[in-house]
């Protein structure tokens, strides 16, 4: 082993220059391989495989019900009520293709198909008019296709009791007429002309009753349904998806608050959390590296020692998005433990050119040790490999790939930024102090 390190790392002595500028072209691949990479965020990633939770879960995902998007308007004080209708219309005008299919109205007070009996006492001439046109007309076709929409939105679970009972609709008027008739938040009756609350009005109730949202029973808030076609467990789908919903507040009249519930916000909310998280720990583990460098190497010449476990780290996470995976937040936060390791290979070689062993010369002193410290390290996490979690097991991928870069960095690379030196006395004597001295006294001396 000694052998082949002493023949290979002087030949790239001989080519330094272009061996440099092959590491940098390779190393801003990998840098643009994972700027382009996929960040995946989704609960599956730690479910195990092979399991029937698993299947039940994807199978959950592809059904209509996760992407249902569930928006109440809600007014602030009693007057702001007859804002709602424009709030809701609004919102429908923001939620649009292709983040969104359709807003749906409200599927209406649900009635037993026996009140159909009562839809003629219901009807005034316009509802007739207006139905038997929409029965004749073109509009057929039209209302045909709205059913079906409506059976596949989230009020579809209703609907399919009473669409073949009344498939034109008739059943529609019936929440118009239980808005005027007060029994939707009007205790004092049509007469009064004012809710509960004595502010509103009964044509501000029959506006929420049309605007195609559930109203609340005191008319001071209103339930609209929306759907996407985007997949809720997809950390960009979702992250998309929650910032046009976000952008509905503002948008929202004065007075008009909106709260939202969706399995897309709590998506985006797990992937922001996981990014600020992993963004927090890699930035400190970095800053205390620097500050060890600081304090106890104090030399230009340990820069390239500080930036090989980086460098090493870049290449396997360009390395993970070249094979096409789709990298989870929690493998890129593991890379501040694996900072930790990889740095140990480059302070080896690094010490040891301090201690006057010429550059070229360090790679075959120190390969043996170097190798087995990396042979023990991966067959640590290697173990990971046997976990059922394909998060877990990406984490020992990375794990490996991280560790290998680190050895392959350490022992070819980094002895071309290393410059020949004398012997530091100090340092030998802090790595091998002489009897009756003591190491801690020697290591804490740079304090």
């Amino acid at each position: 082993m000694n052998a082949f390190f002493a023949l290979v790392v002087p030949k790239l002595f001989a080519h330094r220059r272009a061996v440099l500028l092959c590491a940098a072209a390779l190393f801003l691949l990998f840098g643009l391989t994972l700027a382009r990479a996929r960040l995946k965020e989704s609960i599956t990633t730690f479910l195990p495989r092979d399991t029937a939770l698993l299947e039940q879960f994807q199978a959950f995902t592809l059904t209509p019900a996760a992407r249902f998007i569930f928006i109440e308007l809600s007014a602030a004080r009693p007057e702001d009520r007859d804002k709602l209708p424009q709030a809701a219309k609004t919102a429908r005008d923001l939620l649009k293709a292709p983040l969104f299919g359709a807003v749906h109205p409200a599927p209406g007070i649900p009635a037993a198909p026996a009140l159909l009996d009562l839809v003629p006492s219901l009807f005034r001439a316009g509802n007739l008019e207006r139905f038997t046109a929409s029965a004749t007309g073109g509009d057929l076709p039209k209302h045909l296709r709205l059913l079906r929409d409506r059976l596949l939105g989230p009020e579809g679970m209703v609907l399919k009791l009473f669409i073949p009972h009344d498939p034109l609709g008739l059943l529609a008027v019936l929440p118009q007429r239980i808005m005027e008739c007060g029994l939707a938040g009007s205790p004092s009756g049509p007469s009064s002309g004012k809710d509960a609350g004595g502010t509103g009005s009964l044509a501000g109730l029959q506006a929420l009753a049309l605007s195609g949202g559930l109203p609340s029973p005191g008319g001071d808030a209103l339930l609209l349904f929306a759907e996407s076609p985007r997949h809720a467990m997809d950390s960009a789908d979702a992250l998309a998806v929650a910032q046009a919903l976000d952008a509905l507040r503002p948008a929202m009249p004065r007075g008009v608050a909106v709260n939202v519930l969706s399995a897309y916000q709590h998506t985006a909310a797990n992937v922001r959390t996981i990014k600020a998280d992993t963004l927090r720990v890699l930035i400190a583990s970095t800053l205390a590296l620097a500050v060890i460098f600081l304090v106890w190497l104090r030399t230009l010449s340990s820069l390239p020692v500080f930036a090989m476990p980086c460098a090493a780290l870049l290449a396997a996470w360009g390395l993970l998005a070249l094979a096409g995976a789709e990298i989870s937040g929690i493998t890129i936060g593991f890379g501040a433990v694996l900072l930790g390791i990889v740095v140990d290979y480059a302070l080896h070689i690094h010490c040891a050119v301090r201690a006057g062993i010429a550059p070229q010369d360090a790679p075959a002193a120190l390969a043996r040790p170097l190798l087995f410290s990396f042979l023990t390290t991966a067959a640590a996490v290697g173990a990971l490999f046997c976990s059922n979690l394909p998060g877990m097991r990406q984490v020992g991928l990375f794990s490996l790939l991280g560790c290998g870069a680190g050895l392959f960095l350490a022992l070819f690379l980094l002895p071309l930024l290393q410059k020949p030196r004398p012997a530091d006395p100090a340092l030998c004597a802090s790595l091998c102090p002489e009897p009756g001295r003591a190491p801690l006294r020697l290591a804490l001396r740079p304090l």
